[in-house]
């Protein structure tokens, strides 16, 4: 069974992508509403096959959380969500270490391709 950790203060927003990733791929999914939240799922529930995380949260964003999730458990996919996002943090994303970007918009039309 895959196991993915999605993180994102908004609660539709992690329903979605949770529902999403269930049906797709009868997996069991973790939540964090922030990057502190997720580095504790991380250190008590990981690893996971795959993390997703919206870029801009409370506490600790998408991208500090990415930094952090290279250091500590870089085996771990990471991929960044966004509703706000452009190319240039999609490239930032990138050369920071996440295996892709998905703006929000595009979540229910990308989100197959970018997990499998």
């Amino acid at each position: 069974m895959h196991r993915f950790l999605v993180v994102d203060d908004s609660s539709l927003s992690r329903q979605v992508i949770g529902d999403l990733l269930r049906k797709t791929w009868d997996a069991e999914v973790l939540f964090a509403a922030d990057g502190v939240e997720a580095l504790e799922q991380l250190e008590s529930q990981g690893p996971f096959d795959l993390i997703l995380s919206d870029l801009q949260m409370p506490n600790m964003d998408g991208l500090a959380l990415l930094s952090i999730v290279r250091q500590r458990f870089p085996k771990n996919p990471f991929v960044i969500l966004t509703a706000f996002g452009s190319e240039e943090v999609a490239v930032q994303a990138i050369s920071e270490g996440a295996a892709s970007y998905i703006p929000k918009q595009s979540v229910k039309n990308r989100l197959q391709d970018v997990v499998s």
